[in-house]
């Protein structure tokens, strides 16, 4: 509470000086800078640019990615994303326009690190 200073006068005449105490109003919290964000659209492929697995699967958005991850073995895995290339970042970065995204799947070396990725992104997304 912040005090300020009145001067009330008595019926003597004489002035004196009281402190009176005054609520103090609060600024309003500010927003975290996650809240002020607005999640992007989840991209979905058309079926001429969805991305074919080696097992048969058809992926359309990052959803089905993170999904097929958690399901594919580990060989299925090691074609897609070899030594040479990485076909899984080559179709987000191209497809789903995520750049960021493709970079960190760039160089996830496990299904369980190239799905924690991606699980990290699709926190940015409304779907």
């Amino acid at each position: 509470m912040k005090k300020t200073n009145v001067t009330k006068k008595k019926n003597t005449g004489a002035s004196k000086k009281t402190t009176r105490k005054v609520p103090v109003r609060k600024a309003p919290a500010k927003k975290s800078s996650s809240s002020r964000t607005r999640k992007k659209r989840l991209v979905i492929a058309p079926p001429e640019t969805a991305f074919f697995a080696v097992n048969g699967a058809v992926l359309y958005s990052l959803l089905d990615l993170y999904n097929e991850l958690a399901t594919m073995s580990d060989e299925e895995f090691s074609f897609h994303a070899g030594d040479e290339s990485n076909h899984f970042a080559n179709w987000v970065r191209d497809v789903v326009k995520d750049k960021s995204c493709a970079k960190d799947l760039q160089s996830a070396n496990t299904r369980r690190k190239a799905r924690s990725v991606v699980k990290k992104y699709l926190v940015k997304y409304s779907y």
